[in-house]
């Protein structure tokens, strides 16, 4: 195939790309050695094109199709991968710079011994691929699925693992750590305890955290409860969050679920109150204006004087917040961080949302587990 056709064909966008690769599919493409600079392959049907030897500057590949894709021993910098599918792609000797995959799907592809810098992987499924002997340096690893891929033999530098599981990661215990990296609590917790420890101390991770990893960490989220407070104008809403944390192993008492016929509802209420560990408090334009809800926030606020724990939890379903003059609401949300839930209906979103939730829920938990430790320990 003329490699100036394809290249022109290429210029005038996804929609002609795509028409003409539709009807061509057995047609080889051969893009070794080329040159591309500001290309727009956004939205892109790219299976099955060798752009081995490519240099690949400042490109748009958000939402493209890459399957079996050849990127072996290319030059790229400042390209734009997010919402892109990539599969059984070669990435081998490459050089993967100032780079971006987001809410990127990348499924069983190759970056054996490439060089990978400064690049940013955020809520994207980086599954079964092989980053073995790969020089890794200032790279984000943020809220993607890393199952099974393998980093044996590799080299970070300076790297951040946030909301990570690294529990099924391979070859972590051989990394070489040129330099320290950061992991976040909530990768540590996500793990569950099952980090190598050589690992943990290689990148950076002081010694007191790594020797009580797992007692502080392991399955820490097993053993508490939370109490979720809502109008039942939130119904629908409130339902998403309880089935959400119960598959999650978070045990929830939730009204419709848990109050039997014929029960007095406002003491089995506070009975449920006193007897879990968290209070998730669902605010809205429907409850701010709630008595009720201010005296569950009061109770809140003087449980977590009593125990010197955090017991309150508020998500925001709209800015209903912002306008309230109630002084038990303004007091409450100035001692912590609320979680924005406004856009819950797009599913991507709610699932970030849930991830900080579980995340904030998990983590005090481990913080209270550890005041109890370092107070028996004390004593």
């Amino acid at each position: 195939m003329d490699r100036i056709k394809i290249l022109t064909l290429l210029k005038e966008g996804a929609k002609t790309w795509n028409k003409w690769r539709k009807e061509n599919l057995d047609v080889k493409i051969d893009l070794r050695n080329e040159t591309f600079k500001k290309s727009d392959f956004s939205k892109m049907q790219l299976d099955n094109i060798d752009f081995t030897d490519s240099l690949i500057l400042d490109s748009d590949f958000t939402s493209s199709k890459l399957t079996n894709v050849s990127f072996k021993d290319s030059y790229i910098e400042n390209c734009n991968f997010s919402n892109a599918l990539i599969k059984n792609s070669n990435f081998k000797l490459s050089h993967l710079v100032s780079s971006k995959f987001i809410f990127s799907n990348i499924n069983n592809c190759i970056f054996d011994e490439t060089f990978i810098n400064e690049t940013i992987f955020d809520n994207t499924e980086l599954l079964e691929s092989d980053l073995s002997n790969s020089l890794i340096s200032f790279t984000i690893f943020n809220s993607t699925d890393l199952a099974k891929s393998n980093f044996l033999k590799s080299q970070f530098s300076y790297n951040i693992f946030a909301d990570i599981d690294l529990s099924q990661v391979t070859g972590l215990e051989t990394v070489i750590h040129a330099a320290p990296s950061t992991i976040g609590i909530d990768t540590l917790l996500n793990s569950e305890g099952n980090i190598d420890v050589k690992f943990l101390s290689g990148a950076g991770i002081p010694e007191n955290i790594i020797s009580n990893f797992k007692s502080i960490f392991g399955n820490s989220y097993q053993f508490y409860s939370c109490f979720i407070s809502y109008n039942e104008k939130d119904g629908k809403f409130a339902k998403k969050i309880y089935d959400n944390l119960t598959n999650a192993g978070i045990r929830c008492w939730f009204a419709p679920e848990n109050l039997k016929a014929g029960d007095p509802i406002v003491t089995r209420i506070q009975e449920a109150m006193n007897q879990y560990d968290k209070l998730i408090l669902i605010l809205s334009e429907n409850s701010v204006s709630s008595k009720w809800v201010q005296n569950e926030i009061e109770f809140g606020l003087l449980k977590e004087k009593r125990t010197n724990t955090s017991f309150l939890f508020p998500i925001v379903l709209d800015k209903s917040i912002n306008d309230s003059s109630s002084f038990v609401i303004q007091e409450m949300l100035s001692k912590r961080v609320y979680i924005d839930f406004s856009d819950w209906k797009n599913e991507n979103l709610f699932k970030n949302s849930l991830s900080k939730l579980i995340r904030s829920l998990i983590l005090s938990v481990a913080i209270e587990a550890e005041k109890v430790r370092r107070d028996k320990f004390e004593k």
